[in-house]
């Protein structure tokens, strides 16, 4: 899964986002104070397809179908999609075969449970670059913009840590899931198992309560994966 968010919308982010088709002065800024230890429900950075430009928009990071009835709540677990089932899911085929999205961010956090039952989070970054996770969004009532990220079996290096990970995807790659003449079947076939080389760095459990906005502390080196 994918739990928590850290993003910077910086001059270098600008500039990256420019590779897949937009502007790097339309990008505003955050609507939030802080950009790390962002959780569910929160504003988050979506990069989609808009009137068939690409286009950049903060949604809240919870998907709300836009055929539901119901206010914007937190009844079902909206914020992961999984790639097994988003295909023939009712909330997420729609958004999965017209409104395919990339999250751009400098770092996720992962919990690892412990043999005491405890949890040790990780700060999972890519090398030198910025993370791009493939989610969807949807747009209710006129009035709200969500999205979900797509998550994924754990591969071999990753599921010592938690056996679920975001589906990454290189700058190639984000531009194939962007794209809407892309065929989504093959598309998923193409991208499924797909992940980019990760650091990952233990840090403070201080980081598990969402009210810390706060960069993570570390308390051990980090560990390339992949």
């Amino acid at each position: 899964m994918c739990g928590r968010i850290n993003y910077r919308i910086d001059r270098w982010t600008r500039l990256k986002l420019a590779e897949l088709g937009l502007d790097p002065d339309s990008i505003p800024d955050p609507p939030l104070p802080a950009t790390v230890n962002i959780a569910p429900t929160e504003p988050v950075p979506v990069v989609h397809r808009w009137d068939e430009r690409i286009a950049f928009n903060y949604m809240r990071w919870w998907l709300h179908p836009q055929w539901s009835r119901e206010e914007p709540n937190q009844k079902y677990a909206m914020f992961n999609a999984r790639i097994e089932t988003i295909a023939s899911s009712r909330a997420y085929k729609g958004p999965f075969r017209r409104r395919r999205c990339v999250l751009p961010v400098s770092a996720f956090i992962e919990w690892q449970r412990q043999d005491d039952g405890g949890k040790q989070p990780y700060l999972l970054e890519a090398e030198d670059d910025l993370l791009l996770l493939a989610g969807v969004w949807d747009l209710w009532q006129e009035q709200l913009l969500s999205c979900a990220v797509v998550t994924e079996p754990a591969d071999s290096a990753f599921e010592h840590i938690h056996q679920r990970m975001p589906l990454t995807l290189s700058t190639g790659q984000a531009q194939r899931w962007l794209n809407h003449e892309e065929n989504p079947e093959a598309l998923l076939k193409a991208l499924i198992g797909s992940r980019v080389p990760l650091t990952a760095t233990p840090v403070s459990p201080a980081i598990n309560n969402a009210k810390h906005k706060v960069e993570a502390k570390p308390v051990g080196d980090p560990r390339r994966i992949g």
